[in-house]
């Protein structure tokens, strides 16, 4: 069967996918243990805690490495006398590190039941890692962090959106397994009833910008435009411009389907300025209509860093004063020429 692919470029902040191949789950190896693929549309979700299943690691040991962590649960699995369990029980296993960094690394994955006492076949599983049950000792992750639940909704809100979890799939804690009344209270008190709705909630995008209103006039760069300028060599960007000279004039076009009034004021474009390879100490200036000399952003070779700069830039029109045509920038390189690359983030009409 062909699995469909989940789209990593939409993760939470400061989280990565690590797949099973990372930890030695390949898809031979699964084949060679004989691990049966689970049909698409999945049923029921469970979510648990690592709790026990890692005697052998330390809590410093789960933070310092969530690969091993996933190792050791595999080996741990591998050994019990039940057939079923031919890998670490879990699809995926979400660990947030003291650096901040949250992973979600896959278990079983996404091919592959996860492994809930008697719903096996009709579930997936999701394990944060971690001791959430209060009546044990001391643990680091009494509670789990905010973003290992953000992680587990991702998770589930892709499984949804490709068709691994059925639209209407039921997400439970595995102490409310119907399968298994009281015989667990896994994932522990501290994931509660509210947790579980939040990582069983649909990740809805923010609605479009109402330009009617003035105060939600700011048009978002992020995936809406290519990179205007990029004079390097071989580089691409929206306007194909060469390397300017020095203290000649040129012009950045702002994208046609950018919200700027066709006529009147263009407004200001917030973007981000980036100085390379200056042939000797300079600096750039940038302007609407009306030329001015004032400093963007200095460089000077002896500084080999790159510069740049967050500049809120006027406006202006090609056809200058008289209010009409395309909104550009104007600039200069002041005294020596450089490299330039111009990121539109923003415009503010």
């Amino acid at each position: 069967m062909t699995f469909p692919t989940l789209d990593t470029t939409t993760l939470p902040p400061n989280t990565q996918y690590l797949p099973r191949s990372a930890w030695g789950l390949t898809d031979d190896e699964a084949d060679r243990r004989g691990m049966d693929e689970q049909p698409l549309e999945v049923p029921e979700l469970y979510v648990h805690h690592t709790a026990g299943s890692t005697p052998d690691l330390s809590p410093a040991e789960w933070d310092d490495d969530p690969i091993r962590l996933v190792q050791v649960m595999d080996e741990r699995a591998r050994n019990r006398t039940d057939p079923t369990y031919r890998a670490v029980a879990y699809s995926v296993i979400i660990h947030h590190g003291p650096d901040g960094i949250t992973s979600i690394v896959e278990g079983r994955g996404d091919r592959y039941p996860g492994a809930t006492s008697g719903r096996n076949t009709i579930s997936k599983a999701v394990c944060l890692v971690g001791n959430f049950d209060s009546v044990y000792g001391p643990d680091p992750r009494r509670s789990p962090h905010p973003a290992e639940l953000e992680a587990a909704r991702w998770v589930v809100n892709e499984w949804r959106r490709v068709g691994i979890l059925a639209d209407d799939v039921v997400g439970r804690p595995h102490r409310d397994n119907p399968s298994c009344p009281g015989c667990t209270a896994c994932p522990g008190d501290r994931v509660t009833d509210d947790d579980i709705a939040y990582i069983m909630s649909p990740i809805v995008p923010p609605p479009p910008p109402d330009w009617s209103s003035p105060m939600t006039a700011l048009y978002g760069y992020d995936s809406a435009f290519p990179r205007l300028v990029d004079t390097r060599p071989g580089q691409s960007a929206q306007l194909d411009m060469e390397r300017p000279p020095a203290d000649n004039t040129f012009v950045i076009p702002m994208p046609a389907d950018a919200p700027i009034p066709a006529e009147g004021d263009p407004g200001y474009a917030i973007v981000n300025v980036t100085v390379l390879n200056p042939a000797a100490a300079g600096y750039l200036v940038l302007w609407g209509d009306d030329l001015g000399d004032d400093s963007t952003l200095n460089y000077d070779p002896r500084h080999p860093v790159p510069v740049a700069n967050m500049v809120l830039a006027r406006l202006g029109r090609l056809g200058l004063h008289d209010g009409t045509g395309q909104a550009v920038i104007r600039g200069m390189f002041r005294v020596a020429d450089a490299d330039l690359i111009v990121d539109l983030k923003a415009v503010v009409a």
